[in-house]
């Protein structure tokens, strides 16, 4: 709840940093920066107004309520096949959605 947008560059000096919390903040984005962050292994964004597209518009713009990246390598195998059953029917349902659209 500090209201930032962005992270400083120097966080990547935090090697051992395994989780941050970034929740009720103003990221559009995943800070870049934390990817240099080998040891990270869980991301809280919770409530920020994360972009839902590539193309930064008004309307890609979505209030994320419940938003947790951690590694794949972290979860167990029940919670993988049910991340990736659920990835598979939002691309599904995202797909089905652009297919439905006249140009």
């Amino acid at each position: 709840m500090n209201m930032l947008d962005a992270l400083p560059s120097s966080i990547a000096a935090l090697k051992e940093l395994r989780h941050i919390g970034l929740s009720d903040n103003r990221f559009t984005r995943v800070p870049s920066c934390l990817s240099r962050l080998i040891k990270l292994e869980r991301v809280i964004l919770d409530r920020n107004p994360l972009l839902t597209e590539e193309t930064p518009s008004l309307e890609s713009l979505a209030i994320s309520e419940r938003l947790y990246m951690v590694k794949k390598s972290i979860l167990c195998e029940d919670c993988l096949t049910k991340f990736q059953t659920e990835r598979k029917k939002l691309e599904d349902a995202e797909r089905n959605e652009y297919s439905t659209v006249v140009y």
